[in-house]
């Protein structure tokens, strides 16, 4: 089934969420494809909800507080 781009925003913050993760980490947590994911996150580092840092010469995605904050507001929502 085919995410919509919001759906793959949340499943990215909600991997990120539990730790920062690099590129292969988030594809496997989230099911989605290499491509998809890098453009995604792009974004999300775009808006300010992800960063990524280099840790042992690898990059590393981690949630920003804005990101954790519009994560919690999204699973929210989804819980009403």
């Amino acid at each position: 089934m085919r995410r919509s781009k919001l759906e793959s925003y949340e499943a990215i913050l909600g991997a990120l969420a539990e730790k920062p993760l690099n590129i292969d980490g988030i594809a496997y947590k989230t099911k989605m494809h290499c491509e998809v994911l890098s453009q995604r996150i792009k974004s999300l580092i775009k808006y300010g909800l992800v960063k990524e840092r280099i840790n042992n010469g690898m990059k590393v995605y981690a949630i920003t507080e804005r990101g954790l904050s519009v994560y919690k507001t999204l699973n929210f929502q989804r819980q009403i």
